[in-house]
């Protein structure tokens, strides 16, 4: 008598037991990845500010380099012209 009532009662229950577990263990997983992107982005501006930082004092010893190139130069044409 129960029989039918019964079966799609437990059929209904274990789908929507068996969704429910399904989507906690999605959202679990949606958030880890969505912190392991973020915690990515941030350590990737930081390194992109130390590869800034770098360049920036790379340039500066280029810069200088430059400058005593360029100082020396005109000593040694100012020597060649005395002699």
């Amino acid at each position: 008598e129960f029989g039918f009532l019964f079966v799609l009662g437990y059929i209904a229950s274990y789908m929507l037991v068996t969704m429910g577990i399904f989507n906690v263990i999605l959202a679990v997983y949606v958030e880890i990845t969505m912190r392991s992107a973020k915690e990515s982005d941030e350590q990737y501006v930081f390194e992109s500010i130390g590869v800034a930082r770098a360049t920036r004092e790379l340039l500066k010893k280029f810069a200088a380099a430059h400058h005593v190139f360029h100082i020396l130069e005109d000593h040694t044409a100012e020597l060649s012209q005395l002699e």
